[in-house]
Parts: C-alpha cells; sequence; structure tokens
C-alpha cells in the first residue's frame, strides 16, 4: 500500500484487529490472538472528532461485494441502502417473524465480505435491533461455549436455525 497510496486520493490508512472489538477477556476461548492495543489504530479511531453527518439516500450505494466468478469472470455487484434493508426485512419475514419483533443474538462465523455472511450474519440481526457474536472461523467448542455464554437463538446460515438442548447442552435444528 505504501507503494501505491501517492498515486490515490486515500488520506488516510487505518491498522486494527480483531481482538479491538473486545471490551474485556472473555470468558469462553478465542479462536484468534490479542494483540497488543499499542499497535492498532482503533483507540485512536473512536476517539476522534465525528465527522459531520451526511444525508444519504436509500437508492445510494451501500456495499460492493465481488462474485466468485462461478460463472464467469469475478465481477462486482452493487448493493443500495434500500437493497440490502429490503433484504434484511424480507428475510427476517420468510423466517416467519416481524422486524424488530424478536431481536435475535446471532452467532456468526460465515465471512463477512461474503454476501450470505453480510445479509444473515450482519445485517438481518441489526435491522431487527439484535446482537451479533462474531468468530472469525468456526469452532465447535468455541460455538458451543458462546451460545452458553451470550445466550444465541439463532446463528449465521440459512434458513434460519433455532435453538434446542439435548444432554443439558444446545444443539442446532432447522426449522
Amino acid at each position: 500500500m505504501k507503494k501505491i497510496r501517492s498515486q490515490t486520493p486515500l488520506e488516510h490508512v487505518a491498522k486494527t484487529a480483531v481482538s479491538d472489538m473486545l471490551t474485556a477477556i472473555p470468558t469462553v476461548e478465542l479462536p484468534f490472538e490479542v494483540d497488543d492495543p499499542r499497535l492498532s489504530d482503533w483507540q485512536s479511531i473512536i476517539t476522534s472528532e465525528r465527522a459531520t453527518p451526511v444525508a444519504t439516500e436509500l437508492d445510494s450505494l451501500a456495499a460492493l461485494n465481488y462474485t466468485g466468478g462461478t460463472t464467469g469472470m469475478p465481477k462486482g455487484c452493487e448493493h443500495t441502502q434500500r437493497h440490502m434493508v429490503y433484504t434484511a426485512a424480507t428475510a427476517t419475514l420468510a423466517g416467519g417473524d416481524q422486524v424488530g419483533a424478536n431481536p435475535p443474538v446471532s452467532l456468526v462465523f460465515l465471512p463477512i465480505f461474503w454476501i450470505a455472511g453480510e445479509d444473515f450474519g450482519i445485517l438481518v440481526p441489526l435491522v431487527n435491533g439484535g446482537t451479533v457474536v462474531l468468530l472469525n472461523r468456526w469452532d465447535a467448542e468455541t460455538t458451543l461455549d458462546a451460545v452458553e455464554t451470550y445466550g444465541v437463538t439463532t446463528n449465521s446460515r440459512p434458513p434460519s436455525p433455532r435453538l434446542c438442548r439435548a444432554g443439558g447442552r444446545p444443539v442446532w435444528r432447522c426449522t
């Protein structure tokens, strides 16, 4: 990035880490290393002066996701804010809930750069006022611990699995 930065309109580069999001060391085993916070720019980002809000329109670009190229060359797919909210709302309705009626605690282990991870893992829970428990990879023991610790009610894969219990431990079943 240092080699090409002068050739771009880029003004700032920030280094962050997954562990920057931790407010305390969790009681569940982490599937990643906790980085030294002095090596991250996160604290300066969250304590910086807030930008002036800019009016947005629902048809403004919200995300640019790239396909894997399974039917040809990979390509960028533009998603508007309206499209993303619509997707989250219709996924909620298709799951049998009204938008905002049952805020989920969603366990997310899908990559969020992937459209299913973004939609089902991030957008659906947030549009519904829910909480996201984000794992950077699948790990069975960490998943079970997170379900018990955070009261997870759903996870990040369609169709929406619901939780039930077997032998005192939560298990998934698809509904």
